[in-house]
């Protein structure tokens, strides 16, 4: 399960990191911009790869020892991120931020499905490690 959650994170990461060097608009006829930013592209399209990898090995480890509601949310999580990912190469420039809310709510599925396996406390969208409010360290109050 740990190992799930892992993969789940590097998957997500990776996706980030795609937006990030696909988001970079091109200069005409810049030669050694242009060169920069296909080498920053691939690099972030083999990242993404590895971590695709990854999430595939850690999802039969979450299958042997889950239940079918644990192996769901990773298998939609799966979903969600390639399919974002396979847009964004694409040409979407705004999909990532469109589909940020669905991929929060994966990524909440996902940490209280692995929490429900271990019997602890389930949280809230607000607590997880994708919440603004959580990274910055604010109250959930503000």
């Amino acid at each position: 399960l740990v190992e799930g959650g892992r993969a789940a994170n590097g998957l997500m990461t990776a996706v980030m990191k795609v937006n990030a060097a696909y988001a970079i608009d091109e200069k005409p006829g810049d030669l050694a911009f242009g060169t920069q930013l296909a080498n920053h592209q691939t690099e972030a399209m083999k990242y993404l790869n590895e971590a695709s990898y990854d999430f595939q090995r850690a999802i039969v480890l979450v299958a042997v020892v889950s239940s079918i509601e644990t192996q769901t949310a990773f298998v939609a999580m799966e979903k969600i991120l390639k399919d974002t990912g396979t847009k964004i190469v694409g040409g979407n420039k705004t999909i990532y931020q469109q589909r940020l809310p669905l991929i929060k709510t994966s990524a909440t599925a996902i940490t209280n499905a692995i929490r429900k396996e271990l019997g602890i406390e389930l949280v809230g969208a607000e607590t997880t490690f994708l919440s603004t409010k959580a990274a910055a360290g604010e109250s959930q109050s503000s």
